[in-house]
Order: C-alpha cells, then sequence, then structure tokens
C-alpha cells in the first residue's frame, strides 16, 4: 500500500491535482533567491482516467519532465478525513487501532483501505488527545498511482486537500500566530486555521465560486452564509484551543466576486482580511500567468520545497 506521507526533501517538483474536468499541473522550483517559483502551470482538460491519463502523458513529455519527482492530490471525492481520540496504543500499533475506529464509517471494506494519520495539536483546555484518520479506497488509490507513473513522472507522495496548503505559508511567509486561509473552487471550499503554521482547524463548504459569481440575486445571503460558517470556525478554534482570536483571514482567489464579498464581510468583522497572490511568484520563463484551477496543485508541488 502507499501511504499519504513522505520526508524527502526535492528542490525541483511538480503538483498534480485530478479535477472531474481535467488535469492541473504545477512545477515549481527552488531557488536561492526564490523557494516555490512556478516554472509552469496548466490546466488539462480531460474526463476520466483513462483521457486524464493520457493528456497527463503528454504534458510532461512535451516539457521534457520525465522522472521529475511529482507530489498527486486525491480528491475529497475519493478520501475520507475523520477526527478521533486517539487510542491509548503503542505507536507502533496506531494504525491497526485507529482502523478497527472507522471500519463502520466507509463505504468499503477496511482490508480494502489505505490507511494513514497527522495529529491534532492538543488543547489547554482539555486532556484528550485526537487524530486525524485519512481513509481511501485502494482499488482508487491505485489508480493514481498508477496515472502518475505512466506519465512518466516519479511520485513522492500522494496528499490531501487539508494539509498542503500548508506549505503556502512559509513561501509566502504568513508565520504569523493565528492566521486562516480560505480557498476558494468551482464549487466549494475550504477555511484552514493556523496557529504558528500548525494546522488547528479545517472545514470544507458546498459554495464555491460559481455559486458567488452566477447567483447575483442571493450574493448576500451566500457571503452571509460563509461567514458565519469561518466565524463559528474561528469561535470553535478560540473556545477549545484556548490560543486566542483569529488575526487575519487570507482568501484564494482574488476575484471581482470575492473582493466584493471580503467588502461585504469587512463591516463585520474583527479580524483583518487579504488575498493571497502567487502571480508573484511566476518565473520569467512560466507561461505568463496563473491559472486559478491550480491552486491546490501548487500547494501540492510546494511539499519539501
Amino acid at each position: 500500500m502507499i501511504g499519504f506521507k513522505s520526508s524527502r526533501k526535492k528542490l525541483n517538483q511538480i503538483g498534480i491535482d485530478f479535477l472531474s474536468t481535467g488535469v492541473a499541473v504545477v512545477h515549481v522550483s527552488a531557488t536561492n533567491k526564490q523557494a516555490g517559483q512556478i516554472l509552469l502551470n496548466d490546466f488539462l482538460p480531460a474526463d476520466g482516467w483513462e483521457e486524464q491519463a493520457q493528456v497527463l502523458k503528454q504534458w510532461v513529455h512535451h516539457h521534457n519532465l520525465q522522472k521529475t519527482a511529482c507530489v498527486g492530490l486525491l480528491s475529497n471525492e475519493d478520501c475520507q478525513v475523520f477526527q478521533i481520540e486517539k487510542p491509548k496504543v503503542p505507536e507502533a500499533e496506531l494504525i491497526s487501532a485507529v482502523s478497527w475506529k472507522i471500519k463502520d464509517l466507509i463505504g468499503y471494506n477496511i482490508n480494502q483501505a489505505v490507511i494513514d494519520i497527522y495529529p491534532m495539536p492538543d488543547s489547554t483546555k482539555n486532556n484528550t488527545h485526537h487524530v486525524n484518520v485519512v481513509s481511501a479506497n485502494q482499488s482508487i488509490v491505485e489508480q493514481y498511482v498508477d496515472t502518475i507513473k505512466k506519465s512518466g513522472l516519479s511520485l513522492v507522495a500522494l496528499d490531501i486537500n487539508e494539509l498542503v496548503i500548508k506549505n503556502l505559508l512559509t513561501v509566502l511567509k504568513l508565520e504569523q500566530q493565528s492566521i486562516a486561509l480560505l480557498s476558494l473552487r468551482q464549487h466549494a471550499g475550504l477555511i484552514n486555521v493556523y496557529y504558528e503554521s500548525e494546522l488547528y482547524v479545517s472545514r470544507d463548504f458546498k459554495t464555491g465560486l460559481d455559486q458567488i459569481k452566477t447567483q447575483e440575486n442571493q450574493q448576500l445571503d451566500i457571503d452571509d452564509s460563509m461567514l458565519i460558517e469561518i466565524q463559528r470556525s474561528f469561535d470553535y478554534f478560540e473556545s477549545y484551543f484556548g490560543l486566542g482570536a483569529v488575526r487575519k483571514l487570507m482568501i484564494y482567489p482574488a476575484i471581482e466576486a470575492t473582493e466584493k464579498m471580503a467588502t461585504s464581510w469587512q463591516r463585520f468583522t474583527s479580524f483583518e482580511l487579504d488575498f493571497i497572490d502567487v502571480n508573484q511568484l511566476l518565473a520569467e520563463s512560466s507561461n505568463g500567468s496563473f491559472d486559478v484551477s491550480c491552486f491546490s496543485a501548487y500547494c501540492a508541488g510546494l511539499r519539501g520545497i
């Protein structure tokens, strides 16, 4: 089985995000002047695994990037994350113990699952320790692995959306005490809350860019409901962990609809609002602009950079 973690450090890496409409690919490098520089970013329209495997292979060969290290991103539809109380067992038995705890929560046999864990920070107000458990069907994971290997790339790790955005903190020098990042896709969003670069809270939304941009008549309702959910996440962080309030919210992408949304929020918030700009990290040799669909792939490509 292949896990979700790897500690190998790379100076040149590709992030890949398989979406329902195509494949997002970003080639990232680290130089003495700039870590996380974007050499290439492309969205390759393709429907289904077979077509996506084909366009990815063509892209890799076109840019002569065979054997380049890469990090693949599991879609939210292909994996589940559970937060559970940490079993009181030796570390060597932890995967087995958490597998038993989640076996009735997944829609496939636990023997067919790829399981990994990552820690949840401890609360200053609660002595109970928790861990986050990631589960995916082994047959689906193997499809990711097979698709990437057929492209000619060298797979370093498979990662998840909840974890890869943290890679941006160092690159954009955002390691302040408490900060949140809101990233929006076409049909979904994700809010992550960090304290001194550690992930404390992660929640996804069913509202995305399409709803924000197209439902003009309901814009205020969409903005209000999303702000309420974000504020609930912030309140949970403050009350459960006892580390103070979130001081800043960073939003991606910066487009007319999200800028309008942020303006409406500013009147009701006590935290600072700003936008994430990755265009500043484009190399001169890149294709000139950053595709919004490539954001998560870029964050995946930053792993270990």
